[in-house]
């Protein structure tokens, strides 16, 4: 990945990872089982339905940071490539 793509991912992950944390925070906030469910999978989503209206600033953050990482990753030569060739994934 050149230098670029590698500072917007690592930035996509730093906001994706402190956005997460946040949403958490909300959920232990909730109740403690919230939070402990919140990293069962499937679990958080239902959380963050549910508590939308608190949660939502930091779940659309979260977002952004994925935005973020997928972007960083599209400014990659070896994914430039893999975009542009015609036929398979060789």
């Amino acid at each position: 990945m050149d230098t670029a793509g590698t500072i917007v991912a690592s930035l996509g992950l730093l906001v994706n990872f402190a956005a997460t944390m946040w949403l958490a925070v909300c959920a232990f906030r909730r109740s403690l089982v919230w939070g402990l469910l919140f990293f069962v999978p499937f679990a958080g989503f239902i959380y963050i339905i549910m508590d939308w209206r608190i949660v939502s600033k930091p779940f659309l953050i979260a977002f952004g940071g994925l935005i973020m990482v997928c972007v960083g990753l599209l400014l990659s030569p070896t994914m430039q490539k893999i975009f542009t060739s015609s036929g398979s994934f060789n």
